[in-house]
């Protein structure tokens, strides 16, 4: 959602429609503050023992070639089980996803978005001209973050699935799939041949 809403705001017309499914707030002090509420809901959400498991693995994904990229698998499974209110009963995460996940850029990424201004993503609301659906759970992994989101959007669809953490798709499935539905029926896609592109 974040890489989305870059993406909008260095090249707004060629997005045709943006859906923003639980993302994250923005750059700098937005993202800094989104660190920290989701490092508050992942030590609720482990306990003492989990918590300090979570911060080995957080540490040793910093080693270099295999073996950070190991850590940081074994992070990134044990976050995603905090995505659901049992942690125990939580479904494996998908394989191809963690054998994606690559700990240098994870770091790279994270040291970059922490360096950006908190402006850059000021004013992307109005410069857009695609419609705009915002989507967050009542209990999802942030705390009042999303409020920039919602504020950068104004006039964005904007809901809070019921019963539902940080994945709609799976944990809200058929009112998510109820929402995106109702909203691209409403969304007029750009013509054949359009440079136009529907990001989310």
């Amino acid at each position: 959602g974040l890489l989305a809403q870059l993406y909008a705001n260095e090249d707004p017309e060629r997005v045709a429609s943006l859906v923003l499914a639980n993302s994250a707030a923005g750059v700098g002090e937005q993202w800094k503050q989104t660190e920290r509420e989701v490092l508050t809901y992942n030590r609720h959400r482990s306990g003492l023992p989990g918590f300090a498991a979570l911060g080995f693995w957080a540490a040793t994904s910093r080693l270099p070639g295999r073996a950070g990229d190991a850590a940081g698998r074994h992070m990134l499974a044990r976050v995603w089980r905090n995505y659901f209110p049992d942690p125990a009963t939580a479904p494996p995460p998908d394989t191809a996803w963690l054998s994606g996940a690559h700990s240098s850029v994870a770091i790279k990424t994270v040291a970059a978005l922490r360096l950006a201004s908190a402006s850059r993503l000021d004013g992307l609301g109005s410069r857009l001209a695609a419609p705009v659906l915002v989507v967050y759970g009542d209990d999802d992994i942030y705390g009042p973050s999303p409020e920039h989101v919602r504020t950068r959007f104004p006039t964005a669809q904007q809901a809070i699935l019921d019963h539902c953490g940080h994945l709609p798709w799976i944990q809200a499935a058929d009112a998510f799939a109820a929402l995106v539905s109702d909203f691209y029926t409403d969304v007029r896609m750009p013509a054949e041949g359009s440079t136009a592109d529907s990001t989310d």
